[in-house]
Formats: C-alpha cells, sequence, structure tokens
C-alpha cells in the first residue's frame, strides 16, 4: 500500500501522541523501578542504567568574528580543531578562535538521534530490561521506530514482567 507525505507524517504524529500518552503513564513506573534497581542491584548495574541520562560536556568554541559553535573538539592539528557538531564535522583554524569554553550540553545538540543511539546502547548493560525499555522509549521520540521496536522486544525478552507495557506499546504503534 503506497502512502502519501502528508499522509505518513498524519499517521507518525497520531502514533507518537499515543506512544507518548501511554508511556506518561508508566512514568511513574518507571521511576520506581530505577529506584528499585538502584537498591536490589549493584551500584555499578545501577549506574550503567543511569547513563542512558546523563548529559556530555560540549566544547563551546566562540569564533572572533562573532560567531558560536556547540560541539565536540574530536581531533587537534597544529593549524587548528576539527569540531564535531550535528551537520558534520567541521575544521576551525586555530587562528580564527577567540576563547573555547566546556559546559553542559544536550547530546541531541551534537549527535543525531542514530548516533546518540548507538553512544547510549554502548552504555547501557544488555541483561538490564529497564535500560532496553528506556532506550526504546528514547528511539521512539526520536523517530528511530525500528530501534524502538527493537529494544522493546529486548527489554521483554530480559523481563517478562515488561511484557504488557512492551505489547500495548508495540501494539499502538502498529495501529
Amino acid at each position: 500500500m503506497i502512502y502519501s507525505n502528508e499522509k505518513l507524517k498524519t499517521q507518525n504524529a497520531k502514533i507518537k501522541l499515543k506512544v507518548q500518552n501511554f508511556l506518561k503513564n508508566f512514568k511513574f513506573c518507571t521511576v520506581v523501578l530505577h529506584l528499585s534497581l538502584y537498591t536490589l542491584r549493584f551500584t555499578g548495574l545501577a549506574l550503567a542504567s543511569l547513563l542512558i541520562s546523563i548529559s556530555l560536556y560540549a566544547d563551546i568554541i566562540y569564533l572572533k568574528n562573532g560567531e558560536k559553535l556547540e560541539g565536540e573538539i574530536i581531533n587537534t592539528t597544529k593549524e587548528g580543531y576539527e569540531i564535531k557538531v550535528k551537520s558534520g564535522n567541521t575544521p576551525i583554524k586555530k587562528e580564527d578562535i577567540k576563547r573555547i569554553e566546556e559546559k553542559p550540553t544536550d547530546s541531541l545538540k551534537i549527535y543525531s538521534p542514530s548516533e546518540e543511539y548507538q553512544i547510549r546502547l554502548s552504555k547501557i548493560d544488555p541483561k538490564d530490561a529497564g535500560a532496553h525499555f528506556q532506550l526504546g522509549t528514547f528511539c521512539f521520540n526520536n523517530a528511530l521506530y525500528e530501534e524502538a521496536a527493537n529494544e522493546f522486544h529486548t527489554a521483554k525478552d530480559l523481563d517478562v514482567s515488561y511484557s504488557q507495557r512492551v505489547d500495548k506499546v508495540l501494539k499502538e504503534i502498529e495501529d
């Protein structure tokens, strides 16, 4: 079946709204789950699941022409820097830089949702159902629907207590 772009956008918006409403209902449960994880599991495992929500630090590069770049310095050369920004990598000459600062930032200002997903996936405990469920929520909220479904299924496979929640979310996505 072929859909127009407008119809797909409308369907995606409806699906996103349904899942967001569904996930809001389980926000309290997620908080309780994290508190339980913290008290019942080793500190290292709890911290691994909490890494999902930690912001990273960005390099703020103030240029002499008044512009400001927010990103991550990924390479330093004799001539300048290579800065990772959301749109890609940007070379900046040292002579064009007024100053550089570091501050906490939302990682999505630097990385695409797909890149951020890979970063978050690498930081979670592969056996932590709660972390996979949260990662699935992140993916869904950032239009990574295939990755969201995979993470929700992983959460369900790891912990049967997620079965009803995952089934409801997946049903909402399919409808």
